[in-house]
């Protein structure tokens, strides 16, 4: 199992339901399963302004025949590369992964 933290911009069209569907669809392409998920609503300054930012914590498994470690950089890309395509698919903004 691997954890990730996700950062995303407010957006009026987030809901919870729709993004955790939306994961667990597209984490399935490449043989991970969404364990659950968890997010909190936060701001950050930056320089002179406020950010209004969706933190989201994912817990994710491998189901592959292959264990895959998140800690390899070419392995956490594709994971990466995945979750901004399904955030681009309900049209919210990435800032940031962990």
């Amino acid at each position: 199992m691997g954890n990730l933290k996700l950062t995303i911009f407010q957006d009026e069209k987030f809901t919870g339901y729709s993004l955790e569907m939306e994961m667990k669809k597209m984490l399935e392409k490449i043989n991970y399963r969404l364990i659950s998920m968890s997010f909190e609503k936060v701001q950050q300054r930056y320089v002179f302004k406020k950010l209004n930012l969706i933190d989201i914590d994912l817990t994710i498994k491998d189901t592959g025949i292959e264990t895959r470690d998140l800690s390899d950089l070419d392995h956490f890309e594709s994971v990466a590369d995945i979750i901004i395509e399904g955030l681009e698919n309900l049209s919210l903004e990435f800032y940031g992964i962990e």
